[in-house]
């Protein structure tokens, strides 16, 4: 219940309480905020709203190492970000009955191979270009205007600088130094 100041982020010009929140356990949050009266010292809740492919099954891999770029952005279109706003909708209606403001601690798309998936070439090298290609800005001008639109505050997007890789490409940059006009992840958030 002890809320330290660290915890707390500026939000219309006044410091608020955040509680950290997990992005799909809408029960989960409802018993977070009513421990304890948590919810009285609660000014939002902070998800991680994220919206890609993990690749963590055998039968997973196989299917997204034979797609080509435009079946990779028809599945994130059609799967993908539907299924992320569904979420973010289930956590705006859980703030909202509890008088509370949604933020996300961090979040963008989320294209990785998890176990031997990781070190999958084809995989990874799909999942580059997808990072690469303007559809994607695309894209994440479209989430994040939903997200705003549908009553998401502040988003802090994961991670401003970061070079691709198995490990991810959360990067809006890969490198301080890349032209923007190469980076349509940047652009996009430049543009909200």
């Amino acid at each position: 219940r002890n809320f330290s100041k660290d915890t707390a982020i500026a939000l219309d010009g006044r410091v608020i309480r955040v509680m950290g929140a997990w992005v799909g356990a809408t029960d989960g949050n409802r018993g977070l905020l009513t421990f304890q009266d948590a919810s009285a010292e609660t000014d939002a809740i902070a998800i991680a709203p994220y919206f890609g492919i993990s690749v963590n099954s055998p039968a997973l891999e196989e299917r997204i190492a034979g797609m080509n770029l435009d079946q990779l952005f028809a599945e994130l279109e059609t799967v993908s970000l539907p299924e992320a706003r569904s979420i973010v909708a289930t956590q705006l209606a859980v703030a909202a009955s509890y008088g509370k403001t949604l933020v996300a601690c961090e979040g963008g798309q989320r294209l990785v191979g998890m176990g031997a998936a990781r070190n999958n070439q084809t995989i990874n090298a799909l999942f580059d270009a997808a990072n690469r290609d303007a559809r994607m800005g695309d894209l994440y001008l479209r989430y994040l205007r939903e997200w705003r639109d549908a009553g998401g505050r502040l988003f802090l997007h994961y991670v401003n600088c970061e070079d691709f890789g198995p490990a991810g490409r959360s990067g809006a940059l890969e490198r301080l130094e890349q032209d923007p006009a190469t980076a349509p992840k940047y652009a996009a958030l430049q543009q909200i």
